[in-house]
């Protein structure tokens, strides 16, 4: 397995694969038989939920539940899987299994869609990342098929196959739902919050967190062997910490007598704890969106552009791009010549990856705006299509009902936005990493004012 073979570059490669993905969904889900009614689904229709499964986005034009059969479901669920995981990460695994050989250049690849900093062990951490996502979604899908059953009274079949759904889709941070309304009618019941939050949360930290996470639990048992966590497990886990509480904290304040007036205070606390969480790219929705505070709305957005972490089934601009520009900024402010994060230098390479990643995404969320603002301006608010294209772009799946009203223009420029969204970053990655150390010239340094 070669991705960077010819004139093709990795990282145009890796954009080939997520489109041949959304054609081969967007085929499958066209056909009678995915359709409830044993009809052929409308191509745009198929082209934007596809896209929206493979991109892990969660947005869509019909509902998901009734519009589609059980083998359409199935080929959305597959969409997910796939699109969560990462082409990279599937593709590298069949060349494991079958005793396949990677090229040096696909090594590379690997680590950065992994978030890896070094070509060692990497099939044993992918072998361990694969373990850890049956581990998480077959835990899932027994807890809440069981609670499904035992509590709204499903079938066994239906309670198993919306178990699997669902933890499969909380777990790769996509924001599907079969059943109408989303999650709504859940509200009140902790036990599925709890579970999915749980789901949403491990996804979006990484594979390499979870893996260094488990490395340190095994070396605590063995001291001979200690395993320290990193310096990106730390930044991770401490930023997903912080937007947790802290989003949690502000949407419990800001909607007490609003979206939370209706409950009482104990599952106030889970619901806001649940909508700090899943504006992270998972996009699972407990109500309308519409009737919350504009400082919520602006909340959510900003939790949606930040997003998850790199490695992770997560979308956003990543927890560490914020945490890296955060200490650049500090550090400019304060005078330091080193950039530093508790008592680590990072390199002035990974400076430049994490503002290249933040501007980048500012102006294609800027770019999409402005299109889809021209296509669907009298359809609906700028609020309300600012709130579309950000949650596309960030790959959430939140909407404030403006999706099923775009045009056809309109709903092409989403799919752009979620499938740019989605690959942006490692794209960036791979870009940064390929051409490092290519400076063979050395100009001559001048000053810009600047500010």
């Amino acid at each position: 397995m070669y991705l960077g073979r010819g004139k093709l570059g990795t990282e145009w490669t890796v954009c080939a694969y997520f489109a041949l993905l959304v054609l081969a969904g967007t085929v499958l889900l066209t056909q009678p038989f995915c359709n409830a009614r044993g009809e052929a689904t409308p191509v745009l229709t198929a082209l934007f939920t596809a896209a929206s499964a493979a991109c892990v986005t969660g947005l869509t034009v019909v509902d998901t539940g009734s519009f589609f059969s059980p083998a359409g479901q199935w080929v959305i669920l597959a969409l997910i899987q796939a699109g969560g995981l990462g082409i990279m990460t599937m593709g590298t695994f069949f060349v494991a299994l079958l005793g396949g050989r990677l090229s040096v250049q696909d090594e590379f690849v690997l680590m950065d869609s992994l978030g890896h900093d070094r070509p060692v062990g990497l099939r044993g951490i992918l072998l361990h990342a694969l373990a850890m996502t049956a581990a998480f979604e077959a835990a899932g899908a027994l807890w809440l098929a069981v609670h499904f059953r035992g509590a709204y009274g499903f079938e066994w079949r239906e309670a198993v196959f919306a178990g699997i759904f669902h933890s499969v889709s909380a777990f790769c941070n996509a924001g599907f739902s079969t059943f109408s309304g989303s999650l709504a009618m859940f509200r009140t019941d902790r036990a599925v919050l709890l579970a999915m939050a749980v789901l949403i949360v491990s996804g979006g930290l990484g594979f390499m967190v979870l893996h260094n996470v488990r490395a340190c639990i095994t070396g605590r048992r063995n001291p001979a062997r200690p395993v320290r966590l990193t310096l990106h497990s730390r930044l991770v886990i401490e930023m997903t910490f912080s937007l947790i509480v802290l989003g949690a904290a502000l949407f419990f304040m800001l909607e007490w007598d609003g979206a939370l007036g209706d409950l009482d205070w104990p599952d106030k606390a889970v619901n806001a704890l649940f909508m700090a969480i899943t504006p992270r790219t998972a996009g699972f929705s407990l109500g309308p969106l519409a009737g919350m505070s504009p400082m919520t709305i602006c909340l959510l957005l900003l939790l949606m552009v930040i997003g998850g972490s790199p490695a992770s089934t997560a979308g956003g601009i990543k927890t560490t791009t914020v945490a890296v520009l955060g200490a650049a900024t500090r550090a400019l402010l304060r005078g330091d010549l080193q950039t530093v994060c508790e008592n680590r230098k990072i390199p002035d390479l990974s400076v430049r990856k994490a503002l290249a990643v933040f501007l980048t995404a500012l102006a294609f969320i800027a770019l999409f705006y402005w299109v889809i603002l021209a296509c669907d301006g009298a359809n609906a608010g700028p609020g309300e299509l600012l709130f579309e294209t950000v949650s596309a772009f960030g790959t959430v799946g939140l909407s404030m009902n403006v999706t099923s009203r775009l045009s056809v223009f309109g709903r092409m420029a989403i799919v752009a936005a979620m499938f740019t969204g989605r690959l942006l970053a490692l794209v960036i990655s791979l870009r940064v990493g390929a051409q490092e150390g290519r400076d063979a010239v050395q100009y001559p340094e001048e000053d810009v004012v600047v500010g």
